[in-house]
C-alpha cells in the first residue's frame, strides 16, 4: 500500500499497516507528549466537552434517517 492512497481509518483499525512510511507518524510523538503532560482531570474535561449539548441558541444538526432506503 502506498501512503498517498491508503485510508488509515479503515486500513489501520488494528494498528498501522505502513510502519515507518506512515504519513501520520509525525503526529504520534505530539500525541504522546500531550497525553503524558495533561492531567487526567483535564483529559476527562476535554472528553466531556465533546459530548456536551450545543450552547443555547445554536440549532441542532438534523438527525439522519435510520434507513436511507425503502424497505
Amino acid at each position: 500500500m502506498e501512503p498517498t492512497t491508503i485510508n488509515c481509518q479503515e486500513a489501520c483499525v488494528n494498528g498501522c499497516v505502513l510502519g515507518e512510511r506512515c504519513p501520520n507518524r509525525p503526529y504520534l510523538e505530539q500525541t504522546r507528549q500531550f497525553v503524558a503532560n495533561t492531567s487526567i482531570d483535564r483529559l476527562l474535561e476535554i472528553a466531556a466537552s465533546r459530548f456536551a449539548p450545543p450552547p443555547p441558541g445554536k440549532p441542532l444538526a438534523p438527525r439522519p434517517k435510520a434507513f436511507p432506503f425503502k424497505l
